[in-house]
């Protein structure tokens, strides 16, 4: 958390320990909530399925053209 976020944290903090109109904070807590759920930003980028990704991977494992270490030596052999 960098300090501009603590500083606005606290100023928050304090706009609401100062007031003692109900309503006022009863409007505040509700917008708040709201931006909250609404808020992408504590979601997760991707949301994969546990098979999801178990497919993912051996789709992976498949596609990997794998070629012998003797192979290799024989074809790239600058002898």
């Amino acid at each position: 958390m960098n300090a501009t976020v603590e500083y606005q944290q606290r100023e928050l903090l304090n706009i609401i320990s100062s007031t003692k109109d109900e309503e006022l904070i009863s409007k505040i807590l509700e917008y708040a909530k709201s931006l909250i759920s609404t808020s992408t930003v504590n979601e997760a980028p991707c949301q994969y399925s546990v098979d999801e990704v178990k497919e993912g991977i051996r789709q992976s494992i498949q596609d990997v053209n794998v070629v012998p270490f003797e192979d290799v030596v024989k074809r790239y052999s600058f002898k």
